[in-house]
């Protein structure tokens, strides 16, 4: 996967220089407070481990320091980079990691409430441009970190600036020099510098380092659900993953598929119909031959390699769903799963295969491709065809184990259990068919713009009573905690709402989650029960799920 991996580096080499930017502002911080009498002695330490019964998480930072009177004060920090793009939108999957830094920071107050020996804050810095996030989480990290630090401005790079303040030396002490060079000649680096130490300053002096209380209630109620559950957590060793989406890929993929199970097949239909890439993908490459003259039809047409490719990209529906995608893809010969944002005003991941794109837009994405392909020396319209008629057959269906796996709008999971519930009796809706928002407690938080959680079905009874709201997800298990971590802050802030600044339940029917797994997957524990401390119930199979609804198991 060699363009994912190459941004992969990159943004590690980034990472790694932005950890040490952190590192010499709390370092400074901390000296300042040695020097004016505030703290004795401080230890600064990278890359901390935090694990309890429902965390396993590394923090970026842990400054303790000693103050006059031999009392610690542990400052536990988390960095998030923006780097932005080039349409200076939100970037929608940063979503997922805002989700996991809240979830961090509220579990990491387990361990401030159940150590008594020490004053404990959380701090959040933002390093970038902040308006590559929903504009909610600024509001809610305040609420649920201590204190929250934004270092960077919109159009100012300043991920270059500190990659050439850093990228040539090596010790720590050439690093720590070559900054404090930087506040000294007031550099626009300097400057923010300088301006995150004042802040951290200012914050020591309101009270040295004042506390959130939002976040301590929010801690408060992961603490209850975490009790309530005692008793009720489930005997990982006897579960048994359905495997359900593993299953309805191999009944659409595999020729002599096995399974029994009429609901999955029943599933593969929906599924294909929900993504016409899919059946696009199966029907071109069970007639390949055809497909193949079709292309040498249209490269006959002309000698422009450019023209070649803007004709190509403005085939029709569906077939442009797998063209685009070969074209976004025959530069190389290695596997690219993910293909980057294309820093193009109105092209999103949404609609870069199946978008009626203008012809600016189409201009520019070819020009891309025209580059790329000029890269690996394929320069006529003719060597561009015999690319795709000599590789194609394999892009496409590497792309389709990808999308078949990893398509964010592909639920065969979910699919599975409504169709199951239908046939047990059961009557499945989406929220707003029953006029309930979905709504997160970050909405009476912040003032920005939330937007519903749609990703959930209400499921009622006959009688038309709701008796549960629903999720089904798959959790690969090298995702597993992740999965965990990001479900568990649309768990907690589903659950609750917050009225006059108290937090109270916003719906009497449970919130549940039905966890979908390889069969061998045996789930980390902690991940689990950090799951069920944030307000999920959390079921393996149909049969447990109806006994829950039923009234038939706790």
């Amino acid at each position: 996967m060699a363009s994912h991996m190459g941004v992969q580096k990159i943004a590690t080499e980034r990472n790694s220089n932005v950890e040490y930017f952190v590192h010499y502002i709390l370092e400074e911080f901390a000296n300042y407070l040695k020097r004016t009498g505030g703290w004795s002695s401080f230890e600064l330490g990278a890359q901390r481990q935090y694990s309890s019964e429902i965390a396993s998480d590394v923090w970026d930072h842990c400054l303790v320091g000693t103050q006059r009177n031999g009392k610690k004060l542990e400052l536990w920090c988390q960095t998030t980079c923006y780097k932005g793009n080039g349409t200076g939108t939100p970037e929608p999957n940063k979503t997922y990691e805002v989700r996991e830094t809240l979830v961090e920071g509220i579990s990491i107050r387990k361990y401030f409430s159940e150590n008594a020996g020490a004053d404990y804050r959380s701090i959040h810095f933002t390093v970038g441009d902040r308006r590559y996030t929903y504009q909610w989480f600024l509001d809610l990290k305040s609420a649920v970190y201590d204190k929250s630090v934004y270092i960077g401005d919109p159009g100012y790079d300043i991920f270059s600036d500190i990659a050439a303040a850093l990228g040539s030396v090596f010790t720590e002490d050439e690093k720590s020099k070559s900054l404090s060079d930087c506040v000294k000649k007031n550099s626009i680096l300097g400057a923010y510098i300088k301006k995150a130490i004042e802040e951290l300053k200012d914050w020591w002096g309101d009270g040295e380092c004042k506390k959130s209380n939002l976040a301590d209630c929010q801690w408060s109620l992961v603490a209850n659900e975490f009790n309530s559950n005692n008793g009720k957590w489930p005997d990982l060793a006897k579960v048994k993953g359905g495997n359900i989406k593993g299953r309805v890929n191999a009944s659409i993929f595999e020729e002599n598929s096995n399974e029994t199970d009429p609901l999955i097949a029943k599933t593969a239909i929906k599924l294909l119909k929900k993504n016409p890439f899919l059946q696009s993908a199966i029907d071109i490459t069970s007639n390949w031959e055809r497909f193949c003259v079709e292309i040498r039809e249209v490269a006959s047409s002309t000698t422009d390699t450019r023209y070649f490719l803007e004709t190509l990209w403005s085939t029709p529906l569906p077939k442009r769903l797998v063209i685009r995608r070969l074209l976004l893809r025959i530069h190389t010969n290695e596997s690219v799963a993910y293909v980057q944002d294309r820093d193009i005003e109105g092209v999103t991941e949404h609609n870069i295969y199946s978008g009626d794109h203008s012809s600016i837009q189409a201009s520019t994405i070819c020009g891309q491709i025209l580059s790329k392909l000029q890269t690996a020396d394929i320069l006529t319209v003719e060597s561009v065809a015999d690319r795709i008629i000599a590789n194609g057959k394999r892009l496409i269906n590497q792309a389709r184990w990808f999308e078949a796996k990893n398509g964010t709008e592909l639920k065969p999971s979910f699919d599975y259990v409504e169709l199951s519930l239908l046939e047990a009796g059961y009557k499945v809706v989406n929220p707003t068919a029953a006029s309930i928002r979905t709504i997160g407690y970050h909405s009476e938080i912040s003032s920005e713009n939330v937007r519903p959680y749609t990703n959930l079905k209400i499921v009622k009874d006959s009688t038309g009573k709701i008796v549960c709201f629903l999720k089904a997800k798959f959790f690969r298990i090298q995702e597993f905690p992740r999965r965990c971590k990001e479900q568990a802050f649309v768990g907690i802030s589903l659950k609750y709402q917050l009225s006059n600044q108290t937090f109270i339940k916003r719906f009497s029917a449970p919130l549940i989650m039905y966890v979908d797994m390889a069969e061998d997957c045996v789930p980390p524990e902690y991940a689990i029960k950090r799951l069920m401390s944030f307000g999920w119930q959390v079921v393996f199979s149909v049969e447990d799920l109806i006994q829950r609804l039923s009234g038939k198991s706790v």
